[in-house]
């Protein structure tokens, strides 16, 4: 059992940046040596000595010997950390969201994609009274991500939740309704319990606002669209 909750794999690979807090990682390169050679706490157990085991395995002597072609190289100089890591960033970039009701409301502008409901929702998260879209912007409601024409800033914010006061990477709301528990510690179990914190939260970056029942449910079936 960790401390902190495990976000989704979806989209991570438009990131800008990987990791709950703000520990410069910029790659998934970068952030899959972390949860492979962890020691406090222990994550993975992953170790160089684990290597000879994947060169039993005829199937992983084959694959490594496709993906990095090297000639006249023996296969156990193939199976390097480096080249496991890069093959776990290569499959967890194939991870993309697949298409939602946002998807073909905002592409195919399909208005009958989103309820009413969830189009007041809508607007209710782009509004300066609530400001989601300050934290969750992007076409992956994530912080930031990499794009050809900019890099930008990762968004660390505190949200509060435990009681701590350390900064977060806003997560990707991307299949949200899918990826429960919420927050960085998964303490909170349902969008209503993320929509009642964020409404009764009290950090500086954070808006102040209060809903009507109505409301919520369109904030919430809006969520469930994306």
């Amino acid at each position: 059992m960790h401390t902190l909750n495990t976000p989704t794999l979806y989209n991570t690979a438009f990131n800008a940046s990987y990791g709950w807090q703000d520990e410069g990682i910029t790659s998934l390169e970068q952030q899959h040596m972390v949860p492979l050679t962890n020691s406090a706490p222990v994550e993975m157990g992953y170790s160089p000595y684990l290597l000879p085991k994947l060169a039993n395995n005829q199937d992983y002597k084959a694959l490594f010997a496709t993906a990095f072609p090297q000639p006249g190289t023996h296969h156990m100089d193939l199976l390097t950390t480096n080249n496991v890591v890069r093959a776990l960033a290569s499959y967890v970039r194939t991870l993309v969201a697949p298409p939602s009701a946002f998807d073909d409301f905002l592409f195919n502008d399909n208005r009958q994609a989103l309820s009413i409901n969830a189009q007041t929702g809508m607007a209710l998260f782009f509004s300066e009274r609530l400001g989601c879209s300050k934290c969750h912007a992007s076409l992956g409601f994530s912080g930031s991500v990499v794009h050809t024409a900019q890099q930008a800033q990762a968004v660390f914010h505190v949200t509060g939740v435990g009681g701590s006061k350390l900064a977060f990477r806003a997560p990707t709301l991307r299949q949200i309704s899918n990826t429960a528990p919420y927050m960085h510690d998964g303490s909170l179990r349902t969008l209503e319990a993320v929509i009642n914190h964020y409404e009764n939260a009290s950090e500086i970056r954070l808006e102040t606002f209060s809903l009507t029942a109505e409301e919520r449910l369109a904030l919430e079936e809006f969520l469930r669209a994306l």
